[in-house]
């Protein structure tokens, strides 16, 4: 498309194995005026190469399967937010309560060595986890099963990641758990990344 526009009080849902692409403006109007959905293998994907105008909301679902408990190694998912000021901290959707409904949501640090070596848990660290970073990744698991969501302006325009420290005597200098902030796939490899001081290798766990 080289528009797209929703007016107030509409509502354009992409299903899971749909994706969109604009390549003009776009101007959006109301409250989760779009809403992108997911399953447990496909989610859905919008692409804009253009500029978003209005005041809006959009929802991106995310659906994650749940690990087996009893296995420490089984059921993680890597995530980030495509959306700005996601906030994380007293979410319950994202820090869910009760019995039988555990989780663990860990960010990396290579900076650190105790007491979790390199990895941060929110339950331990609330402090450090007011909203999801933009273009920061995260490693959860989640007890039960179930689709949450991202609910913000989508994030459009190129994201700067500052602060990548290359810590001497650490176990994993220089290594940084990031994440894609957009509503859709991204291709590493397309050339318009600028890679000042990092890696041109990206490695995906």
């Amino acid at each position: 498309s080289n528009a797209l526009t929703i007016s107030s009080g509409a509502k354009l849902t992409i299903g899971q194995s749909q994706a969109i692409s604009v390549n003009g403006t776009s101007n959006f109007s109301g409250n989760t005026c779009l809403e992108l959905n997911s399953g447990a293998i496909n989610t859905a994907s919008f692409i804009d190469n253009g500029t978003i105008n209005g005041i809006y909301t959009a929802k991106v679902n995310r659906y994650i399967t749940a690990a087996n408990w009893s296995n420490a190694g089984d059921g993680w998912h890597l995530l980030s937010s495509p959306v700005t000021d996601q906030p994380l901290l007293g979410n319950p959707e994202w820090n869910p309560t009760g019995t039988g409904n555990g989780f663990d949501f860990f960010s990396f640090d290579e900076t650190v060595t105790t007491p979790y070596e390199y990895w941060i848990n929110l339950k331990y660290n609330p402090g450090l986890f007011s909203t999801f970073g933009e273009g920061k990744g995260y490693l959860v698991a989640y007890q039960v099963s179930g689709t949450k969501s991202f609910t913000g302006k989508l994030n459009t325009q190129d994201i700067v990641l500052t602060g990548l420290s290359n810590t001497t005597g650490s176990s994993y200098p220089g290594w940084h758990l990031v994440g894609n902030p957009f509503a859709s796939a991204i291709n590493w490899g397309t050339g318009s990344w600028t890679k000042t001081n990092i890696d041109a290798i990206a490695q995906v766990w």
